[in-house]
């Protein structure tokens, strides 16, 4: 029976128990998976979400009737130009007093964004544009409030306090895009603050984009500058 018993293990195919193991690997990710889930399910249904989804809310509330600022037309034509053509214009063709006189749509990037959405939706479009703005400025404004108080009940509470004043700004032109990046500036620079160097490595290719979409990027050079003179 033992020479039986030798003879069986030595006839043996090669990896015969790595079914078994396949079968472990598989329950091991199967169970990653399972608490990554877990872990996201954790995050989108938690408290703190939940006060993020009250700014949103209010955002959605207040920009729903969409009002209209006059200069947006004036973005929306630039914007759907410089599409059509790939090319900056280098004169002005719209004004009657000044006509041919050269020119440069510095915030074409933030031009281009909204003549899409007017051309992607119409009205619709623009609305869906301005909530998501609005929205998304509300939700950044929420998370450096809690990152400087390390509470995200007080930062909600900051944030609200801060919504009744932004709230009348919110107006569907480039400079709300250069509101998303103002505040992304200062969550980079308390990041850097905290230890995390790595973080200011955000601000070049965001400046970069910045510049070419609203003319408050010398705003965050000073904000930048003040944080360095201040050590």
């Amino acid at each position: 029976m033992a020479i039986h018993s030798g003879r069986a293990d030595s006839l043996r195919v090669p990896g015969a128990a790595e079914p078994d193991k396949r079968e472990a690997q598989v329950r091991v990710d199967a169970a990653g998976r399972t608490s990554w889930f877990v872990w996201l399910l954790q995050r989108v249904f938690s408290f703190p979400a939940m006060l993020g989804s009250m700014l949103v809310g209010a955002v959605f509330y207040s920009a729903r009737s969409f009002a209209v600022d006059p200069d947006l037309w004036w973005h929306i034509r630039v914007g759907q130009d410089i599409w059509a053509t790939h090319q900056w214009p280098t004169r002005d063709p719209f004004s009657f007093t000044v006509a041919g006189v050269p020119w440069l749509a510095f915030e074409w990037l933030g031009d281009v964004v909204v003549g899409m959405a007017a051309k992607a939706g119409g009205l619709l479009g623009l609305e869906v544009l301005l909530i998501v703005l609005g929205s998304t400025i509300m939700l950044l404004l929420y998370v450096f409030a809690t990152l400087r108080c390390g509470n995200s009940k007080a930062g909600f509470v900051a944030a609200a306090v801060l919504y009744i004043f932004a709230n009348p700004s919110f107006s569907l032109r480039p400079q709300m895009v250069g509101y998303v990046f103002l505040i992304l500036t200062l969550i980079v620079l308390e990041l850097f603050r905290r230890g995390r160097t790595g973080a200011i490595w955000i601000l070049p290719p965001m400046f970069w984009l910045w510049i070419n979409v609203h003319g408050s990027w010398v705003i965050g050079f000073v904000v930048v500058f003040v944080t360095w003179a201040s050590g």
